[in-house]
């Protein structure tokens, strides 16, 4: 036989070497995102101070036990527990970060502004608290038109 000019199967033992390589390296990514199960439980924090804003009132005084929350962002090495959950009134979102890079964000629909939020931090639990307000800004109804002056 004359193999004089062929290559041979080296072009796909590369490819297929690469492939492996790019795999592994993604799933290594993937991982280390998931450490700790920070981006879950983040996911979980924010929909359910989310869904307590939407059912409260005007008014209302929130307290909740983040005590494992803190313990998450401590194994994942995010010291700034202070800041671990944060409100953004003008989007009305709930921005919980409970690892150095990412963050999750959840939307609630109540027409409410979160104010005197803060977390204290105690033994033998960590409590987030924060007071309900009405909105300053009014919502457009269906028919109602902005008028620019």
């Amino acid at each position: 036989m004359n193999k004089r000019g062929t290559i041979g199967d080296l072009p796909d033992t590369v490819i297929t070497v690469i492939l492996i390589v790019l795999f592994a390296a993604f799933l290594f990514v993937f991982v280390g995102q998931q450490k700790n199960g920070a981006g879950v439980w983040e996911d979980v924090y924010a929909k359910e101070i989310a869904q307590i804003i939407n059912l409260a009132e005007p008014g209302d005084e929130i307290s909740i036990d983040i005590h494992y929350a803190t313990e998450i962002a401590k194994k994942n090495r995010y010291g700034q527990l202070d800041s671990i959950i944060k409100f953004d009134n003008e989007n009305r979102e709930v921005i919980v970060k409970l690892r150095s890079r990412g963050e999750t964000r959840f939307s609630y629909y109540n027409n409410v502004e979160i104010v005197n939020d803060r977390i204290e931090l105690g033994v033998p639990v960590n409590i987030l608290k924060f007071r309900i307000v009405e909105s300053e800004k009014e919502e457009m109804g269906e028919g109602e038109n902005e008028v620019i002056q």
